[in-house]
């Protein structure tokens, strides 16, 4: 269970994170209205508290380096449903070893 908590604050940061960013881009890129820079300022700030509340095992290093991992997968999933841009090939496997490589550092049994 500690696995699937800290896994579903990590997702949760990374989507505050992918969707501010994408508001404030909308807010200056697209003149969507000053609502949509101040609702990035308040998803970007929960995406920074959210991996603050991981387990006591996690160290800061480890759970930040999640969280990045994540966010290259994040993005890669906002980009190919939201902006319609589909991932290749190199994509997919580029993802695929950074998830690899962050379930070892988080969650491999440690002595």
């Amino acid at each position: 269970m500690k696995i699937l908590a800290s896994f579903i604050l990590i997702l949760v940061a990374g989507l505050c994170e992918i969707s501010s960013r994408y508001f404030a881009w909308q807010w200056l890129k697209a003149g969507w209205g000053v609502a949509y820079g101040v609702l990035a300022a308040g998803l970007i700030f929960t995406s920074i508290l959210l991996p603050i509340f991981q387990g006591g095992r996690f160290q800061f290093g480890r759970s930040t380096a999640a969280y990045g991992t994540l966010f290259v997968v994040l993005a890669l999933l906002w980009s190919w449903r939201i902006d319609q841009k589909t991932p290749d090939i190199f994509d997919i496997i580029g993802a695929s070893l950074c998830l690899a490589g962050i379930s070892i550092m988080m969650y491999w049994p440690r002595s």
